[in-house]
C-alpha cells in the first residue's frame, strides 16, 4: 500500500468478511453530515477507487451491541 492513496479495503478471498473501518470519537457527538471521499487513483485505468455499496453504522457502545444504520 502506497502512502497518500487513501484506505483501500478488499477481501482476501470471496468468502472473507466485508472490509470495515471503525472510528472511535472518544465520546458521544451529534453527527449531521458524513463525507465519503474516494481514494486517489494509482493509475488511470484504476476503477476500484470507491465502493459500489457501503453501510454506515453508529453506536455509543464499543461492541456495537446496540447500533443504528444511517
Amino acid at each position: 500500500m502506497k502512502t497518500g492513496l487513501g484506505y483501500r479495503g478488499c477481501r482476501a478471498n470471496a468468502a472473507a468478511p466485508d472490509p470495515t473501518v471503525t472510528l472511535d470519537l472518544g465520546s458521544s457527538h451529534p453527527i449531521e453530515t458524513v463525507f465519503l471521499i474516494p481514494a486517489q487513483r494509482e493509475f488511470l485505468e484504476d476503477s476500484g477507487i470507491f465502493p459500489k455499496r457501503f453501510t454506515i453504522e453508529v453506536s455509543n457502545r464499543a461492541d456495537f451491541a446496540q447500533r443504528t444504520r444511517v
